[in-house]
């Protein structure tokens, strides 16, 4: 994305929060971070968070963050626990599953065979849901990583206010 692009985003975040004062150096260093993406993956998250937050101006890491779970399309934890009981229902296979990142999770459980012959179910939802969690922001955090490398140089704030 171009960095003219990107500030015309960061614009209309700030005109939707208007209740927050924007600091010098701030759009530029929202705009950096922005512009390592596609423009239509920032014009979506953008246009989400201002259709469902409410207060604050966001943090660049929670736009990075909206953008990331919609490129990803990975379920919610509730709907990939959904899926695992499914697979175990319907006597699929661990492999059967969907995304690989839930297979992951199963796998380190033991596969679809042993969640269903477990005697605790309550533990093994508490146990998978913790680590298609761990996996889950750990995916997302790699996604939002990408913006390091626009944002290496940025000035420090003392340097902004000059």
């Amino acid at each position: 994305m171009l960095i003219s692009d990107a500030i015309r985003q960061v614009r209309k975040l700030a005109a939707a929060f208007p209740h927050n004062r924007v600091v010098p150096g701030m759009m530029e260093i929202f705009a950096r971070a922005l512009s390592a993406y596609e423009p239509q993956v920032v014009d979506l998250a953008v246009a989400e968070i201002i259709a469902t937050r409410t207060g604050h101006l966001p943090a660049i890491a929670d736009v990075l963050r909206r953008m990331a779970e919609n490129e990803a399309g990975l379920p919610k934890p509730s709907a990939a626990w959904g899926a695992v009981m499914t697979a175990i229902r319907t006597r699929l296979m661990t492999a059967d599953l969907e995304f690989e990142i839930v297979k992951n999770a199963v796998k380190a459980l033991g596969g679809i065979r042993d969640l269903g012959l477990s005697q605790n179910p309550q533990a093994d939802r508490a146990r998978f849901l913790q680590l298609y969690c761990e996996l889950r922001d750990a995916e997302i955090e790699s996604y939002q990583l990408k913006a390091v490398p626009a944002l290496r140089g940025v000035p420090k704030p003392r340097e902004l206010t000059r």
